[in-house]
């Protein structure tokens, strides 16, 4: 399955959204999916203009020889529709089936096309969001992702994946490009098998923009892929996911009970709790540890991560983001050191069982070994979460040497984390 991008894509820092990763490993369960950078965008080479519709076709082609995919169930998001079916109209061999999310085959609503917002007010809304673009005020992800566009820690990564993805004059000659998309014509010519989803509360394509596809697409059918805006990683991902299973596999079951995953496993320790228990007795220091409680779950939340347990004079939390677990372990350490229990922190990414409200795995005893490094006020991760927060430009991360961990074979890269 090749994922033909929407507007933008950055393979790399996506990972850092929630539900992305998530949606992708779930697709992987029955297929291999294939996503690329589009020309000018993400880690392509930057370039001069907008690429045409026509070329952003060519690229998927040169992504499935470079690859070695010959033929391809291509996935397109909501511009990579248009993609799709230009691809199976005119090299059909080369395409298996289609699944469009938030698809259309036209940008902008005409008189012989009512099914999608005016120019004008596809205009203004793009335009309000290149204003925003890469600033963290959310417009996009009011459209994308509209349960989390109220969360600044939301706002604030998906401006880093803005900035990374393109500047805003780019982005800017993109949209205009954009508002001249039109395949209806091509449409009666895809005789290939697709599968249209489409989300009633998407406010960026209308169901009627995804009916119309099934309407004029000879071998399609519809699916409503239930809420959670435009994106198809945000909000209800099963509904999709089952549908898509069952397309290309026929089967119907698609929820799995696998327990192991990738996550970014964190602990932290209170320094010389000892002899701050000591020194205030027991009361005092009940207090000050329900307090520490309460700020490390309420911080691990405000970062979407998972609070696992308390270990005593500390915490074991994962994030399904490297670089949410290191603002979290940052942030806690400032709020708990403002309040007497200064702390360190020990941050290692990898594989994880889950085994009912706990996890073990070889990660969680390296990050645990990561963390008797530290010194008091010390973040410090493994090699393996710097790679993974390739720009990320409000962490800085400096190299600690390399140490050997207690129980853990081979050397290890330790560095730390400041803002």
């Amino acid at each position: 399955m090749v994922i033909a991008p929407a507007l933008i894509s950055h393979i790399e820092l996506f990972h850092e959204f929630p539900g992305y990763t998530r949606y992708l490993r779930r697709l992987s369960e029955f297929a291999r999916v294939i996503t690329f950078d589009k020309r000018g965008q993400g880690l392509s080479d930057a370039m001069d203009g907008v690429p045409t519709l026509e070329e952003r076709v060519d690229d998927i082609n040169a992504v499935m020889d470079a690859v070695g995919s010959k033929k391809a169930a291509i996935f397109g998001f909501p511009e990579g529709s248009t993609m799709a079916f230009l691809l199976a109209a005119t090299h059909p061999s080369r395409v298996s089936h289609i699944i469009t999310f938030g698809g259309y085959a036209k940008a902008c609503g005409t008189t012989d096309y009512p099914h999608m917002p005016s120019e004008d007010v596809r205009r203004a809304n793009l335009m309000e969001w290149v204003d925003d673009w890469g600033r963290g005020g959310g417009v996009a992800l009011k459209v994308l992702a509209p349960e989390i566009a109220e969360d600044e820690t939301m706002r604030k990564t998906f401006a880093r994946i803005e900035r990374y993805t393109n500047t805003p004059q780019a982005m800017k000659k993109y949209f205009e490009v954009n508002f001249g998309i039109d395949v209806l014509k091509a449409l009666p010519l895809v005789k290939t098998p697709t599968l249209v989803l489409q989300r009633e509360d998407d406010i960026q394509v209308t169901m009627a923009a995804g009916r119309h596809l099934t309407e004029t697409i000879q071998n399609s059918r519809y699916v409503d892929a239930g809420t959670g805006g435009h994106g198809y990683f945000a909000g209800n991902i099963s509904t999709s996911i089952n549908a898509i299973r069952e397309f290309l596999t026929g089967e119907q079951s698609a929820e799995t009970s696998d327990n192991r995953i990738l996550s970014t496993v964190l602990f932290t320790d209170i320094v010389n709790s000892t002899n701050k228990l000591q020194a205030l007795g027991d009361d005092v220091w009940r207090d000050l540890l329900d307090r520490h409680d309460e700020l490390s779950k309420e911080m691990i939340a405000l970062n979407r991560g998972r609070y696992i347990n308390s270990t005593g004079d500390g915490i074991l939390a994962t994030f399904d983001g490297p670089g949410r677990g290191v603002e979290c372990a940052l942030q806690l350490s400032e709020r708990l050191g403002s309040i007497g229990l200064p702390i360190r922190a020990g941050l290692h990414t990898g594989e994880v069982e889950l085994r009912g409200n706990n996890i073990s795995g070889s990660a969680v005893h390296i990050a645990a070994r990561i963390e008797d490094l530290a010194n008091e006020g010390d973040v410090f991760v493994s090699r393996t979460v710097s790679d993974l927060m390739v720009g990320n430009v409000d962490i800085r991360l400096e190299v600690k040497g390399i140490h050997t961990l207690k129980g853990v074979q081979g050397e290890w890269e330790i560095l730390r984390a400041v803002w």
